[in-house]
């Protein structure tokens, strides 16, 4: 026989030798072996020979069955066993007080009382009607199934099953879960238990601490503690209202991560927001909107009632909206208590700076400037008189001779001079001097002396002081009791709280734009915050008012009171432009422009400071006349 040959009849050797042990492997399976029991007898069993075992391990498929009591209908493949019953296959044991197991079916049935399912990670499915299939290693429940894990959190429905090889729980028709505080409802849900995940196959509704969220699929992994779901999310809280795509909820830091379309309602702030992206960071009290991000703000805001010669006759509410969008926006709130001392000293300064009134301190300045240099031209003056004398007395440097005449004439000399047209140079003024004033000065005590004494030494104190203080009464026990006996008061010893006040802090970065019905923004970057209602502008900010004007300049300062824009300082190349009409434009540029708006968002004044430059077109009887252009310091 060649080679070929003998490689072929090797092969065929090998194949039959692999059927064999297969048919071999199917026969062992099929067969079911008592492999244990305290006491075996025959009986007749419903007209039939069986065998009655006590305290007996069987096994089939790899799987033990040990119960207390059992009966083996041999012919009928059937064994019945109560008490203590105890399936056990690889890491699964399931226990019940009385099974049924169907040889040839490889079918073990459970009924009645309470029949338990545990896998190996400790997850324990509890019900009262359950098959469980040896050979295909998998369980059945109807009639109703509680499984709770090893942490606590129960998984219950109406129907299900579990596959002890793929470790995977399936729950179905009205599925309940309970984590702690969360509640979820569905009608399809998957447990793997060795990643310790459930999967929401079904639409969900998901409960916590009076919120509720729902969804049409999703996921729930333990060890992080995070859900996700996805397929038309919808959101409510107390206050608010959330839509989008998909939702993360990670539950130990109790943030938040909205992804696609989404969408936040806050009915307490009158304020919508939306992006692609929302993430909200529950320890920071912050919420970061990225990805095409824009913020909705209703206002209310008291206006000037005038009438037609435009005299202020009353208030009205005025409802707006404010639009405002960026390519990431950052709000956050922080304790006024834990605010950092640097933004506090800083938003102090910010305030105290655009309050001041530029020109007022101008004014106050030049005001101050005048007077040094007046006081200092008076200073001179006296310096050049005091060196040549007074005319006519013949001295030169030098004090002028000191007047011999008593105090009383030259009082009287002083006051029979003119009063201011009063009295004529020959007319006296009578005075009600005091008589003797000179005997007046001498009576005085000598203060000098006692002062000088006052200072002494303690040796060196009078007689009648000295005996005075050696009779202060020392520090007894006595006074030492009165002042322990003294109640404390206990309120003055407790801090006052500290203040927890929310303070906001906004941040705006990239391509940030705002609009409301009577002004218009974009910049850069903005930065804005309660303490001190500042929006600082950054970067080319521009600023429209009125639908007629427009702001720029390196930096841009607004002040916000009561929702409306009470003044607006342009720092660095401020430039202003009002549109007159289609081609003439107003222009007013300088270093430094203070404008002033009144409850309208009209523009009521502007201070331009520093090298300022005015181009004005003015009218004369309805038409542009006059061009009137102006170059100096300060215009107001």
């Amino acid at each position: 026989m060649g080679f070929k040959n003998k490689a072929i009849v090797f092969i065929i050797a090998a194949l039959a030798a692999m059927n064999l042990s297969a048919q071999n492997n199917e026969q062992k399976d099929s067969l079911i072996r008592l492999i244990k029991a305290k006491q075996i007898e025959l009986i007749e069993h419903e007209g039939r020979n069986s065998r009655r075992a006590i305290d007996a391990t069987f096994i089939h498929n790899g799987t033990y069955l040990i119960c207390d009591t059992a009966i083996w209908q041999v012919e009928e493949k059937v064994i019945n066993a109560w008490s203590n019953v105890k399936v056990v296959q690889d890491e699964t044991i399931l226990t019940s007080e009385r099974m049924i197991y169907l040889i040839d079916e490889d079918l073990v049935q459970c009924r009645g009382g309470v029949v338990q399912l545990e896998d190996s990670k400790h997850n324990t499915l509890r019900t009262h009607y359950l098959d469980y299939n040896t050979k295909d290693s998998l369980a059945y429940f109807t009639d109703g199934a509680a499984m709770r894990d090893s942490e606590g959190q129960i998984i219950e429905s109406i129907e299900g099953s579990y596959d002890a090889r793929a470790k995977v729980f399936s729950f179905r028709e009205n599925v309940n879960m309970f984590t702690d505080s969360i509640f979820i409802k569905t009608s399809l849900l998957d447990y793997e238990s060795t990643p310790n995940r459930a999967n929401f196959l079904a639409p969900i509704d998901f409960w916590k601490d009076g919120n509720m969220l729902s969804a049409l699929r999703g996921w729930y992994l333990r060890p992080k503690e995070t859900f996700f779901f996805t397929d038309n999310v919808h959101g409510t809280t107390e206050n608010q209202e959330v839509w989008s795509d998909s939702l993360y909820y990670y539950r130990t830091p109790n943030d938040v991560l909205m992804l696609g379309r989404a969408q936040v309602q806050d009915s307490t702030r009158s304020v919508a927001a939306l992006a692609n992206r929302i993430y909200y960071t529950d320890s920071l009290s912050q919420v970061k909107l990225s990805d095409q991000a824009a913020v909705a703000l209703r206002t209310k805001r008291q206006i000037d009632v005038r009438d037609s010669a435009g005299a202020i006759t009353g208030k009205r509410e005025q409802i707006d909206t404010l639009y405002f969008g960026a390519d990431t926006l950052i709000y956050r709130t922080i304790p006024r208590c834990l605010v950092p001392p640097a933004d506090s000293s800083a938003a102090v300064s910010r305030l105290s700076e655009i309050l001041t009134d530029p020109v007022m301190e101008y004014r106050r300045k030049a005001a101050k400037e005048a007077e040094e240099a007046r006081a200092r031209a008076e200073e001179e003056a006296a310096e050049r008189e005091g060196r040549t004398g007074p005319s006519g007395t013949g001295k030169g440097r030098g004090t002028p001779p000191q007047s011999t005449k008593p105090i009383g004439s030259e009082i009287s000399e002083q006051e029979t001079k003119p009063q201011d047209g009063l009295a004529s140079p020959d007319e006296t003024v009578p005075l009600n001097l005091p008589d003797e004033p000179q005997d007046s000065l001498t009576a005085l005590p000598d203060l000098q002396g006692e002062a000088q004494d006052s200072l002494a030494k303690p040796s060196e104190l009078p007689e009648k002081l000295q005996d005075a203080s050696s009779e202060l009464p020392e520090e007894s026990e006595e006074l030492q009791d009165s002042l322990a006996g003294a109640p404390v008061a206990i309120d003055t010893l407790v801090a006052a709280p500290p203040d927890s006040t929310g303070i906001g802090f906004l941040d705006a970065k990239g391509d940030v734009r705002a609009y409301r019905q009577d002004i218009q923004i974009r910049c850069d970057s903005l930065r804005f915050n309660d303490l001190d209602s500042i929006a600082r502008l950054y970067i080319n900010p521009i600023v429209w008012n009125e639908g007629r004007r427009q702001y720029s300049s390196d930096s841009l300062f607004a002040l916000v009171k009561s929702n409306n824009v009470d003044r607006v300082s342009l720092q660095g190349n401020a430039f202003i432009i009002t549109q007159e009409d289609s081609l003439l434009f107003d222009q007013i540029k300088a270093t430094e422009v203070m404008a002033y708006f009144d409850s309208t968002a009209v523009l009521s004044r502007f201070d331009a400071l520093g090298g300022a430059t005015a181009l004005f077109f003015l009218k004369e009887k309805e038409k542009i006349g006059t061009v009137n252009k102006v170059e100096t310091k300060m215009i107001s």
